[in-house]
């Protein structure tokens, strides 16, 4: 397996929340490996032009039929000054269920991917960026709006892979940067990462992780992407805007199809007031004959969801029992 960070010359071109809440500041924030050990190019050097275009990638890894692995590596930005990043995008080969691009607290780079879990790094002081969930993902922020990175900033790309065909499988991920153009940002970005860990389904039956209700923690945020997270014993995540647990609310999100997540953006940005939150429910089937419970593993279940926001408060994570 390899990865690399290269450089494309493209210039131009509620009640109070329940379980756990934590607020993360981070906003203001060639060809690489063999995967045996041998380090390739550790960065690049963007120099002062702007509106270049940064590629993160990660792979080839290679996968045995029914193989699922969850792969990360750490590359450090070498820019010579703060990048204002207007468009992410994401692209997964075959066997790709999600790419996570993370701004990253490690010191030094990966010399190879290494396995690591999903969605961890959000618990150790790694903030993400963007989350990505099908073949081809793409976010551009409002305009006047980006995420800040600083001069040299450390990045991290974690893949979750599964090759359910019957034949090996090389899989690729990559993430490409769009820097702003100068003078042109006026605001910032973040993330709030919403989901509950209370999950079990009984052996051939359904089941309903919420309504759960979480209240946004600071000033009223500009909401501009939105999506959730199951796995295949899911059939359905749908998200509100909404005042409580019990009030009325506006559906943001309504998707029953575990395996093609639309990444919903408002254009323009939504609109909140003081007061309100996402309220959100995750449903499953298990046709089984044990008992499906929250976990990493394909055959296990999550209920997450995920929303791109300003002005930047800090990233905001909160668990639901």
């Amino acid at each position: 397996m390899t990865a690399s960070l290269l450089l494309a010359g493209c210039a131009d071109d509620n009640g109070a929340a329940q379980g756990t809440h934590e607020t993360v500041k981070g906003g203001d924030s060639g060809p690489g490996d063999s995967g045996l050990g041998d380090s390739g190019p550790t960065g690049v050097d963007r120099g002062s032009s702007a509106g270049q275009t940064y590629e993160v990638a990660l792979g080839p890894v290679s996968l045995a039929p029914g193989e699922e692995r969850v792969v990360c590596v750490d590359r450090r930005l070498q820019s010579d000054h703060d990048t204002d990043i207007v468009g992410i995008s994401a692209d997964l080969t075959e066997g790709g269920h999600h790419l996570v691009f993370y701004k990253s607290n490690a010191t030094e780079e990966s010399t190879a991917p290494v396995a690591c879990n999903s969605f961890r790094g959000f618990f150790g002081g790694v903030v993400p960026l963007f989350i990505a969930q099908k073949a081809h993902t793409e976010l551009k922020y409002p305009a006047g709006v980006a995420y800040t990175l600083p001069a040299g900033q450390m990045v991290r790309v974690e893949l979750h892979f599964l090759n359910t065909t019957q034949k090996p499988l090389d899989v690729t991920g990559t993430v490409r940067l769009q820097e702003a153009l100068g003078g042109t940002v006026v605001d910032h970005a973040n993330l709030l990462f919403y989901g509950s860990l209370n999950i079990s389904v009984p052996p051939l039956a359904t089941a309903t992780v919420g309504p759960k209700f979480h209240r946004f923690a600071a000033t009223t945020p500009h909401i501009f992407g939105l999506t959730g997270h199951q796995h295949h014993r899911g059939t359905g995540v749908t998200i509100e805007l909404a005042s409580s647990a019990t009030e009325p609310g506006k559906t943001l999100y309504d998707n029953p199809d575990w395996g093609d997540p639309p990444l919903v953006v408002f254009d323009p940005p939504l609109t909140t007031t003081a007061g309100q939150g996402l309220r959100y429910s995750c449903s499953y089937y298990n046709p089984t004959n044990q008992v499906v419970s929250f976990g990493e593993g394909f055959n296990q279940e999550m209920c997450f969801l995920w929303a791109y926001y300003y002005p930047d408060m800090g990233f905001e994570i909160g668990l639901d029992p």
